[in-house]
């Protein structure tokens, strides 16, 4: 048989591939297709405002033929500004891109050198034909060449040396089936034609997003939604399988096919389908996290900085006082927003001009840092978004946009150089200079983003949701929302206490969602425009939820004292909450890839060679545990609980039975209970525990029994821990022999600023230590085995004598002891060992005086026991 290496190597690559993130099962475009490359060129240059105003369509049509299918691969602001004064469009202020526009159509200009551009016009299928066989063979020329000879033997051999120097490797987000076919077209009837979304991209200065908005007039989130419906399974019940087509990791999947069996079981329990179901929209990655040094840049700006005749500049002398401070500055110092506002205000009000004293800047009588767009409209907590202004100014300029124009006149030309110069950026450049009211759009655009979700996995979820549960409402909640919620109303929230506190999240995102959703409709452009007092909405969380929201006869929130609130704080204080696990069989790797020397290892390296002679792999992966009974001494009867290797578990029944009788060396071995997967519910001489794992001929297990706490412990809990680690650096310098008087003195000052404002003190530390010590020996932690209640309660008068910060890392440590994880304790400051308190014992079952298994229902309503000591 004739094997076809080209289209072999197609359909290996292609299924390794991504898929599109808005179609169910669709591949993705390669990154420089001629569809890909018109989309991202189209959505960038859609962005651009004038003034603050969007560019007319023939004006953006000019930019795409001049600018872009030129020879030139790179449009920056400078070229634009030379196109509109070639064009005599009048400007002032270019927004809406950065420096240079990070999108170009490279591959068009390639094949236009090298066929010409009527070809591109009349043969376009071939050309992208021809650039994903590029990206697909980017490594494999003889692949791509044997390719286009055999599909296109019409190009000639100097065409295709040409083509053969072309490196297009990467892929982009979205399929050509979402950008340009009539499955995913809006059907215009005004005009009667179809519009797609490379279309509507042409004929209107609308970007992407804003065309899958539900305020848009083409209804392409309609088709997508439709076209997903029509991928999952027939009977509208969810399967694996459309879980499995999903383009997102295995343990994802795994946690998605969980949410789902849980769903199906609450729709057991009530009957019918949920009215709604609320997703939550995790916080991104640029949300929460920030990897670049404020300090080297701060450092490199002011360095390339010279004076400049402006009023507000700062002087010579005063510059260079600047300067010397930031010098002296450590990275951590900067991870103050008001301090890093101060530099980059070149230590001036952005309001006023005047100087900000730097000994009083964190004095909030003072000092203000300000939302340039309100807070109220938009929750944009963004450097871009904060300017650092004195109090005084700020409360008289109240909740308002634009910025008065007095202000406006008077700092124009401080913020230019700021902008200039690199100090702010271009948003923030923008907000500060505009002129005009924020449109509907912009302020339905602000409210959408709390109610839209653009994250593939979470999309991929709710259209699953959506086809299988099609009576209920797949509404998005931002975390956000929710976090500002808790701490608004003080409800507050320690991970390392115990694991309720998801719970409660999924809790409070109902709530949360439910407001929102009531309150401005699944289309906030229609709430805007429906009333034009919606335009003085809020999102600030004290005055959004001290009304009632109402709408069409539902009330989502009832606003007073004993309204919902009541409700939402006596349900948040219940800790009677249902916990379980995912139970899951082992995959993956066998063992341990690195091979070991001679005598070590569990698994030979091939079959029959000698581990002793030849040594052997390691670390073998556990599929499942199993109960066994077997032979002991003398004939007496064994019951033990048995880790099986996938390696075995793969090669079926009679490769394990082998494993437990040569490997094992269990005699006449009988399985009892087959397949008990990791993080099944164990409940051994009353202490509840989930399987994890094995270590020799001893099972770990995590605890399953989560901690209580009273809400006023947890709070101070929450505080000492999130302090320790500055209680920590202040105690070592008055401990430092090194450190002079002022620095003992500062240090003593900051402890003492702690100890006032988060009432940390050893007195409080006692009560803790004592809470968490009688916890250790009631009725449930008691018979945890490995337990430390012994150890604390000797320990109690070393405790007592501790350094506070000391005291607080070991209050940290013991509370991993009620932990239902793997961690363990350190314990070496209370003179214990630093591994305390992980859960290991015997695989032999007749040792106990119970060992019940627990088999749960996905939701934890429906339990069985089996009683292991009976079999």
């Amino acid at each position: 048989e004739i094997v076809n290496l080209e289209e072999s190597a197609e359909k290996f690559i292609t299924n390794m591939t991504a898929k599109c993130t808005y179609l169910v099962g669709e591949d993705v475009l390669p990154k420089e297709s001629l569809l890909y490359s018109e989309f991202m060129v189209r959505n960038a240059i859609n962005n651009i405002t004038v003034d603050g105003e969007r560019l007319p369509v023939d004006v953006l049509e000019k930019i795409f033929k001049q600018l872009f299918l030129a020879k030139t691969s790179k449009v920056t602001k400078k070229t634009l500004e030379r196109f509109f004064r070639q064009e005599n469009i009048s400007f002032q202020n270019i927004g809406g891109i950065d420096d240079k526009i990070n999108a170009s159509m490279k591959s068009y200009n390639d094949f236009r050198r090298i066929f010409g551009e009527d070809y591109i016009q009349l043969h376009r299928d071939e050309i992208e034909n021809i650039i994903r066989w590029i990206t697909l063979f980017c490594d494999e020329k003889k692949m791509l060449v044997t390719k286009i000879k055999n599909t296109y033997p019409q190009i000639s051999d100097d065409e295709i040396k040409a083509i053969k120097k072309l490196k297009y490797k990467d892929w982009g987000r979205l399929s050509a089936t979402l950008l340009n076919s009539s499955t995913i077209a809006y059907e215009d009837k005004a005009f009667g034609e179809l519009v797609t979304i490379i279309s509507a991209l042409r004929h209107t200065n609308k970007n992407f997003m804003e065309l899958l908005s539900s305020y848009c007039y083409y209804d392409f989130i309609g088709k997508i939604k439709e076209f997903n419906g029509s991928r999952q399974s027939s009977n509208g019940k969810p399967t694996y399988k459309d879980v499995e087509e999903l383009y997102v990791s295995p343990s994802v999947k795994r946690s998605i096919w969980q949410t789902l069996t849980i769903l199906e079981e609450i729709k057991k329990i009530m009957g019918c389908e949920p009215k709604r179901i609320f997703i939550e929209m995790a916080r991104s990655k640029e949300e929460s996290k920030r990897t670049d040094s404020r300090l080297k840049k701060l450092q490199d700006l002011y360095k390339k900085c010279r004076e400049e005749n402006i009023d507000f500049m700062p002087r010579k002398d005063e510059f260079n006082a600047l300067k010397t401070q930031l010098s002296s500055k450590k990275e951590e110092n900067l991870r103050s927003d008001k301090l890093y506002l101060y530099y980059t205000q070149m230590g001036r009000c952005m309001y006023t001009g005047e100087r900000i004293e730097l000994a009083s800047l964190y004095d909030n009588n003072l000092y203000d840092i300000d939302h340039i767009y309100p807070r109220s409209k938009t929750k944009d907590d963004s450097l871009s978004n904060r300017v650092l202004v004195k109090k005084q100014v700020n409360a008289a300029k109240t909740d308002t946009y634009p910025l008065d124009a007095a202000i406006r006149t008077k700092m124009h030309s401080f913020w230019k150089l700021l902008y200039d110069k690199g100090f702010i950026d271009e948003r923030k450049y923008e907000r500060l200079t505009r002129s005009t009211q924020l449109r509907d759009e912009e302020l339905a655009g602000f409210i959408s983003r709390q109610l839209v979700e653009t994250r593939q996995s979470t999309k991929a979820v709710a259209a699953i949701l959506k086809t299988a549960y099609q009576n209920s409402e797949v509404v998005y909640v931002k975390a956000g929302n929710v976090s500002d919620f808790r701490q608004q109303f003080k409800f507050v929230k320690c991970r390392e206490v115990n694991d309720l506190h998801h719970a409660k999240d999924a809790y409070l995102n109902i709530v949360v969602g439910n407001c929102y959703h009531v309150k401005f409709t699944a289309n906030p452009l229609n709430f805007i425009t429906k009333n034009q007092d919606n335009r003085r909405y809020s999102l600030k969380p004290e005055i959004f939820y001290k009304f009632s929201i109402k709408r069409d006869g539902e009330i989502a929130w009832l606003g007073g004292e004993d309204g919902t609130m009541a409700t939402v704080a006596r349900t948040m204080h219940k800790n009677n909450i249902l916990f379980t696990r995912q139970a899951v069989e082992g995959k993956g790797e066998l063992f341990d890839q690195q091979p070991l020397k001679a005598k070590g290892g569990q698994l030979p390296l091939k079959a029959g060679l000698s581990i002793e002679k030849y040594g052997g792999y390691n670390s073998l992966t556990t599929a499942y545990f199993a109960v066994v009974k077997s032979e002991g001494k003398k004939g007496a009867v064994q019951l033990s609980i048995e880790a099986i290797p996938l390696v075995y578990a793969k090669q079926g029944e009679i490769a394990v039975q082998k494993y437990l009788t040569e490997v094992v060396q269990l005699c006449k071995p009988e399985i009892m209970l087959p397949k008990i997967k990791k993080y099944s519910l164990f409940k051994i001489n009353g202490f509840p525990m989930h399987i994890s794992g094995r270590t020799g001929n001893r099972m770990l297990f995590y605890g399953a029994g989560q901690l209580c706490l009273d809400e006023a412990d947890v709070d101070y809990l929450k505080k000492a821990l999130k302090y320790e680690n500055d209680i920590a650096e202040n105690e070592l310098v008055i401990a430092d022999k090194n450190s002079d008087d002022i620095q003992k003195q500062q240090a003593q000052k900051n402890l003492d600023y702690y100890n006032q404002k988060w009432r940390i003190g050893r007195k409080v530390n006692m009560h803790i230590y004592d809470m968490l010590l009688a916890k250790s020996g009631n009725n449930l932690y008691k018979n945890r085995p490995a337990s430390q209640t012994t150890d604390l309660q000797e320990q109690r008068e070393f405790f007592e004598k501790l350094s506070l910060a000391n005291q607080i890392h070991v209050i940290g440590e013991v509370l991993k002891l009620f932990k239902c994880a793997s961690a363990s304790a350190n314990l070496k400051l209370l003179d214990k060992g630093n591994a305390c308190g992980v859960i290991k014992v015997s695989n032999n079952i007749l040792k106990f005086k119970q060992c019940v298994l627990i088999n749960q229902s996905p939701t934890g309503v429906f339990e069985q026991e089996v009683d292991l000591m009976k079999l």
